[in-house]
Formats: C-alpha cells, structure tokens, sequence
C-alpha cells in the first residue's frame, strides 16, 4: 500500500469518527430528553388516569435509565476507544453523550434505589399476602358470574329482548357484556381492579315475589349463598344478593305504581365481579 492510499485511508476512517461523534453528540441529549419526557408522561397519565403500580413505575424508571443514560454513556465509551486506537481528535461526541448519558443516570439512579426497587419489592410482598380471592383470573370470574346470570334468568317466565349496543371500553362476550369498573381497595392497601356487566335488559314480571323466590331458591340449589334486602319504608323487598367466590349478582326490584291488585314489577339483573390484582 502506497503512502498516498494510506493517507486517504486514514483520512476516511477520521471522516467516519466525525460523523459518529456528530451524531453522538445529538443523539446522546435527544435520548436523554426523550427518556425524560417517558418519565413525565407516564407520572401524568398515572395521577389523571389509570394509576400506576409500584412494579409499573420501577419498569418505566429502568427504561429511562436505559435509554437516556446508559446506552449514550455506552456509545461514548466505544467512541472513545476509536479514537484512541485510531488517534482520531474526533472525541467531541464522545463527551458530549457521554455527560448527557451520564447526567440523567446520576439524577435518576438514586430514586431507582431509594424507591423504586424498594417500593416494588413491597408491592411483590404485599401482593403475596393478599387473599386467594384477590388473585383470581378475571376471565374465570366473569365467566362464571355470566352463568350465575343465566340461572337466575332461566327462572323467569320470559326471555328478554334482544340487547342494546354496548358502551365504549367495554369487553364483550358470547352472553354478557363488561366494562372495567372504578379502581377498588385489596385487602393489602393496594388497589385492584373489578368489573361490571353493562347493557343488561330489565325483566318484566307478574310477580316479583314468585320471581323472587325462584331466583333464590335456585340459586341455593346451587350452593351459592343469597342475601335478601328490604325497603325500610314498605318493608318488601328490594334486592337479592346472589353471592359466590367471583362476585356477586344483584337482583333489583324496580316498582313502577301498579295497578290495584296487581304484583307486576321489573327486576334488573347486574353483575360485579370482586376486586383482584390486576
């Protein structure tokens, strides 16, 4: 190899580092801002939104650190092992990434293991302590609320009419529909989640009595436990209770001024599921 193709060697291989080092040095704060910003916006959708966990938290804070603060410290590095084998002056980037990276690190590392990985570490402990109700799978929840659902309406003299379009945001499936209900307490002091049929017909019925007691006589039938509520002005009753270990059915009497003599009502059948680690 001549003098002159190694000088122009030389030359391209220094070419190549400078524009590294540029893009380095504009990559490096640009993550760093960007895995700011994650931070920001994840805090602000968990204080006006769904809340956030402790383990949710602990993995956006990892992937801050990750992106903003050590994959720039980590192209610095190489970037300056090229310039030392190579004895290029292009190491500008390597700083300039290289203190962005390291920057954002030295600011969130310390919340990351004063908070974070304790705060997750205690979520994971209480989540254990929390009851085997709490941590059923919702899916087999509803599922069998749908057929307690259907058992009591098997009991009524007459199917109801078709159902109307169901809300946004809920779950659908082949018998009932379900929409996420508001953030409820575990017994652990966390929160947890629940959920709520939705766009459940009313039944009309000759008499709420006779329909009353089908339901829970079936519902006993079945082994689940059944709670009856009155109305502390007429003393009737206002609701049954039908409780099992997914959730409960509640049965309300809605008591539209019949006709003299008449016992014709309407009962509104809904469903909740109980409150599990979501």
């Amino acid at each position: 190899m001549t003098n002159v193709q190694r000088d122009d060697l030389v030359v391209h291989r220094d070419t190549r580092l400078r524009q590294w080092s540029i893009a380095l040095a504009v990559l490096g704060p640009v993550l760093a801002v960007v895995a700011f910003c994650i931070l920001v916006g994840f805090s602000l959708d968990s204080s006006f939104g769904d809340p956030a966990n402790a383990f949710e938290y602990l993995h956006v804070w990892v992937l801050a650190i990750v992106l903003g603060g050590l994959v720039p410290m980590a192209g610095a590095v190489v970037l300056a092992v090229l310039c030392v084998v190579r004895r290029s002056q292009s190491f500008a980037g390597a700083l300039v990434g290289g203190a962005a990276g390291l920057l954002l690190t030295a600011l969130l590392a310390p919340a990351l293991f004063a908070n974070r990985i304790p705060d997750a570490q205690e979520y994971r402990a209480a989540l254990d302590r929390t009851t085997a109700a709490e941590r059923q799978d919702p899916d087999s929840m509803r599922d069998e609320l749908e057929q307690v659902h259907a058992d009591a309406v098997a009991t009524l003299p007459e199917p109801p009419p078709s159902g109307s379009a169901p809300e946004p945001g809920s779950e659908s499936s082949d018998d009932m529909r379900w929409l996420r209900g508001d953030i409820c307490d575990l017994s652990v002091g966390y929160d947890g989640a629940d959920w709520s049929s939705v766009d459940l017909e009313s039944y009309e019925v000759d008499d709420v009595q006779d329909a009353l007691d089908a339901i829970r006589e079936d519902a006993e039938a079945h082994g689940r436990s059944v709670e009856v509520e009155t109305d502390d002005d007429t003393g009737g009753v206002s609701r049954l209770v039908v409780s099992t270990r997914s959730g409960d059915l509640f049965v309300d009497v809605e008591s539209p001024v019949p006709p003299p003599g008449h016992e014709a009502s309407t009962l509104e059948l809904d469903a909740v599921t109980h409150c599990v680690v979501d």
